[in-house]
């Protein structure tokens, strides 16, 4: 299993298993791009960031391709993006699902708000990818 970064006080990218310790700072933003095959890839691939701090994933300028996130739980709230066009009905209150909005980047952005280890899913050209982020106080 991956895990991924978040924004301010964020990441660094590491692969199975990561220690929660070897997490670090990370970039501005949580670098999203694609294998060869379509597969999502982020990068950093772990991290760990303060409450209050707004993370933002983003696409390669290159390529407009959607990606979403489903989070396993709801780590904030969401500042850029918006509900899946084909999924809003099913979009439980206990985990968080968001789409990339289009701009000179495909982004989502989100403001930390609930502490605790999340994990969640990068899902784009009909791939998933499953890191992870950590919210802390």
């Amino acid at each position: 299993m991956r895990q991924v970064p978040l924004l301010p006080a964020l990441f660094l990218g590491l692969s199975l298993p990561v220690l929660l310790s070897a997490c670090a700072t990370c970039p501005d933003y949580i670098e999203v791009a694609y294998a060869a095959d379509g597969t999502p890839v982020v990068a950093p691939d772990s991290c760990k960031v303060k409450v209050g701090a707004t993370v933002t994933w983003r696409g390669p300028a290159s390529d407009q391709t959607p990606f979403t996130l489903r989070f396993d739980g709801d780590p904030g709230s969401v500042e850029k993006g918006t509900p899946p066009r084909d999924r809003r009905s099913m979009i439980s209150t206990s985990s968080l699902e968001v789409e990339s909005e289009p701009g000179l980047h495909q982004e989502v952005a989100i403001t930390a708000e609930n502490t605790g280890d999340y994990k969640y899913d990068v899902e784009a050209n009909g791939h998933v990818l499953d890191p992870h982020i950590i919210i802390e106080k």
